[in-house]
């Protein structure tokens, strides 16, 4: 039996039951760790999420999808889904959830012929992987609905931000070779940090040479380059999180000089890893 046949009858979730007096949507950040589960649901609303930290198992009509950090999934009412987290990992996704009413407004208004995102019926059609390096605008998107603020007006101009994005990485991504798209999406992957950059490269079964300059033409910059930014995004995650020491951390970055990873983490930040934990612990506490 599968883990998705396995678990409890779906159940339904209602959004007029869970949104407060005057709000438009829901905003949430969800943490999981293994043996932790969710019952599968659908609901009467619309949702999108993107992960903030990963990979995780993300099951939905069925499918056990693994789902890494950055990818961004527009769920529809229908969807039968849920989350669990894999062993090793913690699995942290931000979620916003909306009356279908809203979307149809902005259909209505801006994509009056065709079907376009959320009315996608197959749920991978409707997932956008490789998209850490745009966590940072999810957010800045996502700004007023984090500071409690989930009027309409806040939710629309969120919507659109987000639809933007997705356009113009859509847009992006069209004329890159798979083959490229698989190396960027798997020098995110944190469970290849360990493994470090030349093991990543050989997967693309092209000599480094080769795959460092057509990486360069495509993205900007380097696969070594790409894949430190993406540990620095997860250094930030676990130090913000996790009372893991500075030492520990690098290593399960795949970073084995201890002052190497302090001079890209403060070209990066502007200070060291133990003032970001600081600060940020200060910024919790107010």
């Amino acid at each position: 039996m599968s883990f998705y046949s396995a678990l409890m009858d779906v159940y339904r979730i209602s959004l007029k039951n869970t949104v407060k007096p005057g709000q438009f949507c829901t905003y949430h950040r969800h943490r999981s760790v293994e043996g932790v589960s969710y019952s599968v649901h659908d609901h009467d609303y619309y949702e999108l999420f993107w992960v903030e930290e990963g990979p995780g198992i993300h099951d939905i009509n069925g499918e056990a999808r693994t789902v890494e950090m950055g990818t961004l999934q527009l769920i529809r009412p229908e969807d039968q889904h849920t989350f669990r987290a894999i062993s090793g990992h913690v699995f942290e996704l931000t979620n916003v959830t909306l009356f279908p009413e809203t979307w149809h407004a902005l259909r209505d208004r801006y994509f009056p012929d065709g079907v376009s995102y959320f009315d996608l019926l197959p749920h991978a059609e409707r997932e956008f992987p490789g998209m850490a390096g745009l966590i940072g605008d999810f957010r800045a998107a996502a700004a007023d609905l984090h500071a409690g603020r989930r009027d309409k007006l806040s939710l629309e101009r969120f919507l659109l931000d987000i639809l933007s994005i997705l356009r113009n990485f859509r847009s992006s991504q069209s004329h890159i070779p798979a083959w490229m798209q698989t190396l960027a999406a798997d020098l995110q992957n944190q469970a290849n940090f360990v493994h470090g950059i030349a093991r990543v490269v050989a997967e693309a079964h092209r000599s480094p040479e080769h795959v460092c300059r057509e990486f360069r033409k495509y993205y900007g910059c380097t696969p070594t380059e790409a894949m430190n930014e993406a540990r620095l995004t997860h250094a930030a995650l676990l130090l913000r999180n996790t009372d893991l020491k500075i030492v520990d951390l690098c290593l399960e970055l795949g970073l084995e000089n201890l002052g190497y990873f302090y001079r890209i983490f403060g070209r990066k930040f502007g200070c060291t890893p133990s003032e970001f934990r600081r600060a940020h612990a200060k910024n919790a506490g107010a």
